[in-house]
């Protein structure tokens, strides 16, 4: 996200998302496949091997680096980031307040973040959000196997919604901002879920 310019980070933070989507759906083809817990086990774990060699292929966050002080490595990725992209940045470094290589800089402690009103009532709102998000699409998605039906289908079903659901917040938020689409949607979840209330078992 954070090497990614302002104007297209909506995007790439939705783009992001599909892949837990991808996850899910081919996971219900591994599960079916395999029919075993022991070798589902097994490949699962095996598929993050490939992610250890990332270390050396994606870079460092850019904002991170300028944060830290690393002015040297920070220009070097900038520069091969321009080179890229077809743009000559030399001459925006001189416009640049860079810090020395490995310089010292003072960073905001979670105890300097909470003094700050504005900020600790955002973390906050942020920290309820996440857990009434996380708690409920958990609780839907570990129960999803509980419906009546093929729980294979009923799975994989459960992941495909997702895909149409990330096309509709993408277009709300350029729409109507991320503000009103977090809002509304978050209604429509809640009065979703207690409809199922409703429901005959």
């Amino acid at each position: 996200m954070e090497i990614v310019g302002s104007k297209h980070q909506t995007e790439i933070g939705i783009v992001l998302e599909l892949g837990w989507s991808i996850g899910t759906v081919t996971l219900v083809g591994v599960v079916w496949f395999l029919q075993s817990w022991f070798w589902l086990q097994l490949v699962i774990s095996l598929a993050f091997i490939p992610f250890a060699f990332a270390l050396g292929i994606l870079s460092e966050s850019p904002r991170w680096l300028q944060t830290r002080g690393k002015t040297g490595k920070l220009k070097k990725l900038l520069t091969k980031a321009a080179a890229v992209n077809g743009r000559d940045v030399q001459e925006d470094f001189k416009n640049l307040d860079l810090q020395k290589e490995n310089e010292e800089r003072h960073t905001a402690t979670l105890f300097e973040v909470l003094k700050m009103t504005k900020m600790r009532k955002r973390l906050f709102n942020m920290i309820y959000q996440w857990m009434v998000s996380g708690f409920l699409y958990y609780a839907f998605s570990y129960n999803i196997t509980d419906l009546a039906g093929d729980k294979y289908l009923n799975f994989l079903i459960s992941g495909l919604v997702e895909f149409p659901a990330y096309a509709l917040v993408f277009w709300s938020i350029k729409r109507w901002g991320r503000r009103p689409t977090l809002v509304s949607l978050m209604l429509v979840e809640g009065a979703s879920f207690v409809a199922i209330l409703c429901v005959p078992v």
